[in-house]
C-alpha cells in the first residue's frame, strides 16, 4: 500500500481508533492478535506483534492513554474509552519528516477522497493543529515536487481500488494488455504500489492462476472497467510484500526464472553516482577498483524487462561482466540499437518480430 511502513503516526491513530471501538463490539476489549488483524487490515501494511506491543506502551507513556487491561483465562484484552482524546503531542511523533511527506503525496495525487480522509483523522486527534492542517488543505503553491505523474491516464481509479483493498472488496476488471486482446478478470485487490511513474495493482486472479499467474500486476492506466462484484468471499494476500520485489528491479517477476549475480563495472566519472545511488539493495557496500581505473561490484537479481532498461541506460559508463547469458542478452539489445542507427529506416519494422523475450532467452540459457 502507500502508506510506508514506517509511518508511525498513522499505525498509532489507526490503534487507537480500533481500541475505542473494543468498548463497542465487546466488554472485555481485542485481544493483541485481533487488533494485530484488523491494524493490517485498514492499513494494508505488514506490522509486527512486536511494534503493536511498543506502540500500546507509547499510548500509556507517552501520551497518557487510559489503556484498559482485562485478563480472563490466561489471555489479556486490551481497550480505551470511546471517548478519550490525545491531549499531549510528541514532538518526535509530530517532526516526523514522513508525515509531511505523506500528506503532501495525497495531495498530489488525484485521490482526493483519500487525502480528505487522513486530514479528517489528524484533525480530530490534534485540534490544536487544525490552522496548520487548513493551511494544508487550501494551499495551492506547491513547493515540493516528485516523479509522481497526477495527469497519468484512469489515476481516478486508484481511490477504487485503494477502497476496495481496505473493504475486502472483489471487483471485475477489464484489462487491455499492450498489443494483446481485452481481458475480463475477477479480482481479489491486495496492494497498490508505484513504479516509474505508474501505478499498478497487485492481487488475487482465478482466471490468472489458471496460466500459472500469481500473483496478477495490472498497470491501472490499462485498466478499462472496474467494477464490484457481489457474494465473492474475498481471497487474503498469501505473498510479503515486504519482501516480494526484493529480488528484481521494477514490477516485472519472472518467478520460473533464478535469481542471477549480475558482475558489472563502471567507470570513473559515474561511479560517484552509483555508489550514492546503487542499482539494487543487493549491490555490495564494498568496491573493488581494477587496473584499468573502473570500479567493480555486483547485485543478485532476477533477470527482467525493466532490469536490462536500467543497465543501458547508463551507456558507455557501465559494462557487464557475467554471467554470460546476461553479457549475452545485453549484445543482442545494443547490435539492435546499433542498427537502429546504422540501417534504412524501412528495415526497422520486422526486426523485432524473431527477438527472444527475457523469459524465452534465459529459460534456454540457464539450468
Amino acid at each position: 500500500m502507500i502508506l510506508n511502513k514506517d509511518t508511525r503516526l498513522m499505525r498509532i491513530l489507526m490503534l487507537i481508533q480500533i481500541l475505542r471501538e473494543c468498548q463497542q463490539n465487546t466488554d472485555k476489549g481485542f485481544t493483541i492478535e485481533e487488533i494485530h488483524k484488523i491494524l493490517q487490515e485498514r492499513l494494508g501494511i505488514t506490522v509486527s506483534t512486536r511494534t503493536i506491543y511498543n506502540d500500546l506502551n507509547d499510548l500509556v507513556k507517552k501520551f497518557d492513554a487510559p489503556l484498559r487491561k482485562y485478563t480472563s483465562n490466561r489471555r489479556k484484552y486490551y481497550s480505551l474509552p470511546t471517548n478519550w482524546r490525545i491531549r499531549t503531542l510528541d514532538e518526535r511523533i509530530l517532526n516526523r519528516s514522513e508525515i509531511l511527506t505523506l500528506l503532501l503525496l495525497f495531495k498530489n495525487m488525484s485521490s482526493t477522497r483519500v487525502f480528505e480522509e487522513v486530514i479528517f483523522r489528524l484533525q480530530r486527534e490534534f485540534p490544536q493543529l487544525g490552522h496548520i492542517l487548513e493551511n494544508i488543505m487550501t494551499s495551492t503553491e506547491q513547493v515540493v515536487y516528485w516523479s509522481e505523474n497526477p495527469d497519468l491516464e484512469k489515476n481516478n481509479l486508484f481511490d477504487d481500488l485503494y477502497y476496495a483493498i481496505l473493504t475486502r472488496q472483489v471487483m471485475q476488471i477489464v484489462y487491455s494488455p499492450f498489443r494483446e486482446e481485452q481481458r475480463q478478470y475477477e479480482f481479489h485487490p491486495w496492494y497498490l504500489k508505484e513504479y516509474n511513474q505508474r501505478w499498478f495493482v497487485i492481487g488475487y486472479s482465478p482466471e490468472a492462476r489458471t496460466y500459472d499467474i500469481h500473483p496478477l500486476i495490472l498497470a491501472l492506466d490499462r485498466i478499462e472497467e472496474l467494477n464490484p462484484l457481489k457474494d465473492i468471499p474475498y481471497t487474503e494476500s498469501d505473498i510479503d510484500i515486504n519482501s516480494y520485489f526484493d529480488d528484481i528491479i521494477g514490477i516485472t517477476k519472472h518467478t520460473e526464472l533464478p535469481v542471477m549475480c549480475i558482475d558489472f563495472v563502471v567507470s570513473p566519472e559515474l561511479f560517484p553516482y552509483i555508489k550514492t545511488k546503487p542499482l539494487h539493495h543487493t549491490q555490495r557496500s564494498k568496491w573493488h577498483e581494477t587496473e584499468y581505473g573502473w570500479f567493480r561490484n555486483s547485485i543478485k537479481v532476477i533477470p527482467n524487462y525493466e532490469l536490462f532498461n536500467r543497465l543501458l541506460s547508463f551507456g558507455p559508463h557501465l559494462r557487464v561482466l557475467g554471467p554470460p547469458p546476461v553479457v549475452e542478452y545485453l549484445g543482442l539489445l545494443t547490435r539492435h540499437m546499433h542498427d537502429n542507427y546504422t540501417q534504412d529506416l524501412t528495415q526497422l519494422g520486422t526486426r523485432f518480430q524473431s527477438f527472444p523475450s527475457v523469459v524465452d532467452f534465459f529459460t534456454n540459457h540457464t539450468l
